[in-house]
């Protein structure tokens, strides 16, 4: 087994964090993530292909195309407002932990003797691990929210074979970020003890408040108002790394969940002044009690519609494969505008040399194939931006499906 230079990790840390007390903090993460690379060399013994394929596909749970497919699908077909505190909870676990990423600057395990098997996460610090602590909050909200805010009608969320798929969910998850050489157990457990805490803090005390957006009242704009506030205002204060260091990707990904938060509530404070919002879902609804209730009863169910939508009505899964389909095209159009037109904004308000003022590792055009703003200030700029349209897109589309016919 090859030997580890601890002093020389040792020495870059001290040079990164400078003197004190977080000087002192990161020495001791740095020696500690040190002291683990046997137990992930251990982990990594057991590889093989198959191993390989799984945990690949069990990161991507954590993974920027998981987000813009998951909350579609939650807002879609489950409910609205769940699909909005899991926005939430994305930004306070993704978020928060790329703030202490970034505050802590604990490095990831070295390479060699550790394998990984993608070098872009190298560029990123290493505690706490954001993949574990959405592993944990985005699947087991979904038991809090349809087992006790919200109990489900048939109770599909208690059921022993949900629980222990989601348990897989996280487990695999959990697993994979050592075993593809990304984090050390350290990593993992800081990311799993801050996921209880913020599922906790969030179900009990936050999500009273974030509720108020849902209330057809003038408190709903102001608790609007105060979660932008609060949302750019964690952007401006997000910890950097130093002007001579490497960028990460640590802010720009907080641009985007914070964008996700803002843009979804920003839909459903709308939504709510228009009288657009239901609690429940129209699949949970149509599906798992009209359908369940007419069924025991005998009774037909009886509909009003042109022939083609009565034709979906009756064919539920059909519906809602339109349904994605359409939306999800909607959504990838507007993403692609949206990022495409902030660029254009900002090459036109600052032109293509002055728009470099903006960040002081700007160092291209903004609008080339091969930007240097990647993970710069802008970068966070343009994710807020981008996924605060696609977020409301999500949101707003339930009034799309009723204008083309989709709707149940």
């Amino acid at each position: 087994m090859m030997k580890v230079n601890k002093r020389t990790r040792k020495t870059k840390v001290v040079e990164e964090g400078g003197g004190g007390v977080m000087a002192n903090i990161r020495n001791r993460l740095a020696n500690e993530v040190m002291k683990e690379v046997p137990c992930v060399l251990w982990v990594q013994s057991f590889r093989n292909g198959i191993l390989d394929m799984y945990f690949r596909f069990a990161s991507l749970l954590g993974e920027e195309i998981f987000y813009i497919t998951f909350l579609p699908l939650s807002a879609w077909i489950l409910s609205p407002q769940f699909a909005a505190h899991e926005t939430v909870l994305l930004a306070l676990s993704v978020g928060g932990g790329n703030m202490l990423k970034n505050l802590f600057r604990a490095p990831r395990p070295p390479t060699p003797p550790v394998w990984i098997h993608s070098p872009e996460q190298e560029k990123d610090y290493g505690i706490p691990s954001t993949h574990t602590m959405t592993s944990i909050t985005i699947p087991w909200y979904l038991v809090i929210f349809y087992g006790i805010i919200v109990p489900s009608p048939n109770e599909m969320w208690l059921t022993p074979l949900t629980l222990f798929l989601l348990s897989v969910w996280s487990i695999s998850v959990m697993i994979s970020r050592v075993y593809n050489g990304h984090h050390s157990p350290m990593d993992v457990a800081a990311g799993f003890i801050l996921s209880i805490f913020i599922l906790f803090i969030f179900t009990i005390y936050l999500r009273p408040l974030v509720d108020l957006l849902f209330m057809p009242d003038n408190n709903s704009t102001g608790a609007l108002i105060a979660l932008i506030v609060t949302g750019i205002s964690s952007l401006l204060i997000h910890p950097t790394v130093a002007i001579n260091k490497p960028l990460t990707p640590a802010h720009a990904e907080s641009g985007l969940v914070v964008g996700t938060m803002v843009g979804s509530f920003s839909a459903m404070w709308l939504k709510t002044k228009m009288n657009g919002f239901r609690s429940s879902s129209i699949f949970l609804q149509h599906y798992a009690v009209s359908y369940f209730y007419s069924a025991q009863s005998k009774t037909p169910v009886v509909y009003t519609y042109p022939f083609t939508h009565q034709y979906l009505i009756n064919n539920p899964l059909l519906l809602y494969c339109l349904r994605f389909l359409f939306g999800a095209l909607t959504v990838a159009f507007v993403r692609t505008v949206a990022k495409k037109s902030f660029l254009i904004i900002i090459t036109t308000l600052f032109g293509t040399q002055h728009a470099k003022t903006l960040d002081p590792k700007l160092s291209s055009d903004p609008s080339s194939s091969s930007p240097s703003w990647k993970y710069t200030r802008l970068d966070v700029a343009i994710k807020f931006f981008t996924y605060f349209c696609v977020s409301s897109t999500v949101m707003l589309c339930p009034l799309l499906f009723s204008v083309v016919g989709l709707h149940a």
